[in-house]
């Protein structure tokens, strides 16, 4: 599914062990164009990843939170049957 902010969600109920064997949560929708269709990569395919905990923001004066829709770039975010949410965003031909 397509987020309000653009972000592109999946959230998997089960594992895809054949998918997983190339790198990716799940393959893609064969009905649909190949470049329509977003891939969801498993966090140890990319060379660069970074590990962040985020939490709720507590309010403060003058400052506003900062959303994923703030990024500039192409957003991928997924939940694996492990409930660990990953969120892939590429931008300006970096990963």
């Amino acid at each position: 599914m397509t987020l309000s902010d653009g972000t592109q969600f999946l959230r998997l109920r089960r594992r895809y062990p054949r998918a997983e064997q190339w790198g990716l949560y799940a393959f893609a929708d064969p009905l649909q164009p190949a470049r329509k269709v977003p891939v969801f990569w498993l966090p140890t395919a990319t060379r660069r990843v970074i590990r962040a905990r985020c939490t709720m923001p507590k309010p403060r004066d003058g400052m506003a939170p900062l959303n994923l829709s703030a990024f500039k770039a192409d957003r991928i975010a997924a939940i694996g049957v492990d409930n660990i949410p990953v969120v892939m965003m590429k931008g300006q031909g970096s990963t």
